[in-house]
Order: C-alpha cells, then sequence, then structure tokens
C-alpha cells in the first residue's frame, strides 16, 4: 500500500532492454517514479513467484512484485 500510495498507481510497466536484474529494475523506478525514492532501499521484490535479491535476472515473461516494508505493532 506505501508503494502504491507512493507511486499514486497500482502498477507500472517498464520496457527495458534484457538481461535485466532486479538491481536494475530497482534503479530505473527510482528514475521512471521519483515518489518511490525513499522506500526503494528497503523493498523486497519477488520474480515468479520467488523472492529475489539484486542480482537476480528477470525475463521478458517474468510477473514482478514490489513488497515495500512493513511497519507495525
Amino acid at each position: 500500500a506505501v508503494a502504491r500510495q507512493l507511486a499514486q498507481k497500482d502498477s507500472v510497466s517498464l520496457d527495458m532492454s534484457e538481461p535485466v536484474t532486479v538491481g536494475d529494475l530497482r534503479r530505473e523506478l527510482a528514475v521512471r517514479v521519483p515518489a518511490l525514492v525513499p522506500v526503494l532501499a528497503h523493498v523486497r521484490f519477488a520474480v515468479d513467484n520467488e523472492y529475489a535479491d539484486d542480482q537476480s535476472v528477470i525475463s521478458a515473461d517474468s510477473r514482478v512484485a514490489c513488497i515495500p516494508p512493513v511497519s507495525g505493532g
């Protein structure tokens, strides 16, 4: 919800040249959706329903989820 509120949209589509890693995606999101910069360093990503680190490769048909930090108590 935090990322959605900051981005002011439910999803973002990016066209990037392969090969693309999660780290590349993180950097591209910072450029294309600057409102996300405050949380991007803390966001986890999942590629095809599996948690992924910044070195994980994303293929053209991968589904990527952005999982922002959660707080509460």
